[in-house]
């Protein structure tokens, strides 16, 4: 969720927070509802109260989850790749991935694998083209 959007939601709620002198009317309580959904969750769901606006704004304020280092994890995924060689029968190649969520457009996903690279990448063209992407279906 962009950061900006929830900045404004929470703004959002504060006005309508400070602005309940003249009664909250149906409209004003759905809109309180549907910002505490967006930002904390369906499991708080209550009153409008001072906890719960202050925790709105913590959480749109609170910075994003970082990624552990990538030195981490790629001595994550050598440990991986090892144990998964370990498994498979002689003979076999394999490919890890892994990526952070929440990751920049620009960020890098890391792999291991006990196979050239060519090797990979020309499995990996293969499968994609075996395989295309499928369009959800809509039931």
């Amino acid at each position: 969720m962009n950061e900006v959007y929830k900045l404004r939601q929470a703004a959002r709620a504060t006005l309508l927070f400070h602005g309940g002198a003249f009664g909250w009317d149906a409209t004003a309580r759905k809109e309180w509802r549907e910002i505490v959904d967006l930002l904390l969750g369906k499991e708080h769901h209550g009153d409008a109260t001072t906890k719960v606006l202050c925790d709105l704004q913590r959480a749109a304020l609170a910075p994003p989850p970082t990624p552990p280092q990538t030195s981490d994890v790629r001595a994550r995924m050598q440990r991986i790749a090892r144990q998964v060689d370990n498994l498979l029968p002689p003979g076999y190649g394999f490919v890890v991935f892994c990526f952070a969520f929440n990751a920049p457009p620009d960020a890098r996903g890391e792999y291991a694998s006990n196979g050239s690279r060519a090797d990979v990448v020309k499995m990996l063209q293969r499968f994609i083209d075996e395989n295309p992407m499928q369009t959800p279906s809509r039931n």
